[in-house]
C-alpha cells in the first residue's frame, strides 16, 4: 500500500499530528517486530513481522518510521504475517 506523502502540502500540521497521535497509542504494544534495516540514499526498507492482525500498513510504517513518514512510503503486509515496509526520507 503507497503512504502518501504530506510534507509542504496545504494539511501538513493536520496530518503530522494525527499520525503523532496514532503513534502515541500504539508504540509501546510490542505490535511489530522489525528484523532488518537497509538504508539507501533517500528511502529505508523496513523487514519484519506484525504481531497483531488488526494493524494497517500506515500503522506498520508510522512505527518503523517513529510517528511521522512526511515523505510517504510504500508498505507491504503478507498474509504469513511478514511486512516489508520502504520510507521515503527526502
Amino acid at each position: 500500500m503507497r503512504i502518501g506523502a504530506y510534507a509542504y502540502t496545504s494539511k501538513q500540521e493536520q496530518i503530522a499530528q494525527e499520525r503523532r497521535n496514532r503513534y502515541k497509542e500504539i508504540k509501546d504494544l510490542g505490535l511489530i517486530e522489525i528484523k532488518s534495516t537497509d538504508r539507501n540514499l533517500s528511502q529505508v526498507t523496513y523487514k519484519g513481522n506484525v504481531k497483531d492482525e488488526s494493524l494497517n500498513a500506515l500503522d506498520v510504517a508510522l512505527l518503523c518510521d517513529r510517528g511521522s513518514a512526511p515523505f510517504g512510503g510504500i508498505c507491504n503486509l503478507y498474509d504469513d504475517g511478514a511486512f516489508i515496509c520502504t520510507i521515503y526520507t527526502d
